[in-house]
């Protein structure tokens, strides 16, 4: 993975951070506290996938999000939807795009951030989703490719669960029959191996789907802290 010409100077106006959540009152809170802490007046995001709990309605004034209900997506035969709404939502109209999970610790701002050519930046490969980012240039590709809404998206055994060297990653598609649920990191992995979108590590984010975040990183973002109050069934 390379890294991109890293851009040093930047404000809150250049960053859209995107929370999706379902059953995550409590994460939500907490994530956004932190967040707002450091980001004050950086465009905030927050959909709801299908779940209507009013009191979500209150991050309007305590963290001044943009708030939306929508449809729930997040079930595989809605494939890349769920992203598609993502980088809708965002319309490219900053430049970058932060998706935070709700058990994502935004610790301090970011000393620098990539450069703003074509890339997905974030942790791992493909990029890990509890914290990735998106160039607007990266983003509006994504989108307009309208490969996030190709029915091929909805049969991982022959898309995204498949590893660039062509073997079937079998851990992700036992999860996948499990749950039955969209797993954002891999199906972006594959959008962008498509449409030749670099996937960059960027060592301002850690995360990591399920291990605990080690002590003492000096990052700005880490993922995931699950020692905060859960709602619902760890995935």
């Amino acid at each position: 993975m390379g890294q991109a010409e890293p851009r040093q100077v930047y404000t809150d106006a250049d960053l859209t951070f995107y929370l999706q959540v379902c059953r995550d009152v409590q994460r939500a809170e907490w994530c956004l506290g932190h967040l707002r802490r450091h980001f004050p007046t950086s465009r905030v995001i927050v959909i709801s996938d299908g779940d209507h709990d009013r009191r979500y309605a209150a991050f309007l004034d305590r963290h001044r999000v943009e708030f939306h209900i929508g449809e729930e997506l997040y079930p595989l035969r809605h494939g890349g939807r769920i992203i598609e709404r993502m980088l809708g939502c965002w319309g490219a109209n900053t430049a970058y795009l932060f998706k935070l999970d709700p058990d994502t610790l935004v610790h301090r701002r970011f000393r620098w951030l990539p450069g703003e050519e074509l890339a997905v930046f974030g942790n791992g490969l493909p990029t890990q989703g509890g914290c990735m980012g998106f160039t607007r240039a990266a983003g509006a590709k994504l989108l307009e490719s309208g490969l996030l809404t190709d029915p091929l998206l909805t049969r991982p055994e022959q898309s995204w669960a498949v590893l660039p060297d062509g073997t079937l990653n079998s851990a992700v598609l036992q999860m996948v029959r499990r749950d039955g649920r969209v797993r954002t990191d891999w199906l972006i992995g594959w959008c962008c191996r498509r449409l030749g979108i670099p996937q960059t590590h960027f060592a301002e984010v850690f995360s990591q789907w399920r291990d605990p975040v080690p002590d003492g990183l000096d990052v700005a973002v880490s993922h995931p802290h699950k020692q905060i109050p859960l709602e619902r069934d760890e995935l």
